[in-house]
């Protein structure tokens, strides 16, 4: 009897661990939009429309497509960006896609981890640092990020950049892969 009342008790304690550490790993993010611009991004002609992004987040995170339908045309006959900066759990960062794609931040867990990304003149030249900001464009268990310069900064003027990112998919082996300046990086939500 008194070695059935430890196995339940250890049972439990070992239930409770797995139930807090499924817990954990299921934590949904906290996303506030702080600003959104839709126009000939950065110094062109520009519409606010910071209130329209808000009231498309979602308790998952938010995806809007840059499009004149969802934001008006504020110049007509030129390509527009869609850019959004946010906080997700405290971390300020912002994104900017092209007219016509779509701009997603997800606040759910993902399958699909980024270990390091690092974007500028690879291998040996300047580089930054650009793991959290990927991170942030992983969506339903993929990656499209694209390599430029309006995403990461330009940490190497003048020089063909390129895009290097390390991840791993459902816990299995890290992989690695890279892009050319103003190519889009993608990993399916396979992990390919």
């Amino acid at each position: 009897m008194f070695h059935s009342k430890r196995l339940c008790i250890a049972l439990l304690v070992l239930f409770g661990t797995v139930t807090a550490l499924v817990h954990a790993e299921e934590k949904v993010a906290k996303l506030e939009i702080v600003k959104a611009e839709y126009g000939d991004l950065p110094d062109g002609a520009k519409t606010d429309v910071t209130a329209k992004v808000k009231a498309m987040a979602t308790a998952d995170g938010l995806r809007v497509e840059a499009t004149n339908e969802n934001f008006g045309d504020p110049i007509e006959g030129t390509a527009k960006k869609l850019r959004v900066d946010f906080t997700l759990d405290g971390v300020a960062t912002s994104l900017t896609v092209q007219e016509n794609e779509t701009l997603t931040v997800s606040t759910k867990p993902s399958k699909l981890k980024i270990v390091s990304a690092f974007y500028g003149d690879l291998p040996d030249g300047a580089k930054t640092d650009v793991a959290a900001k990927v991170r942030l464009m992983v969506a339903d268990n993929a990656l499209k990020a694209e390599a430029t310069n309006d995403n990461f900064g330009d940490p190497a003027d003048g020089v063909t950049k390129k895009l290097k990112v390390e991840y791993t998919f459902d816990g299995g082996a890290a992989k690695t892969k890279e892009v050319a300046e103003n190519e889009t990086l993608t990993i399916s939500d396979k992990g390919e």
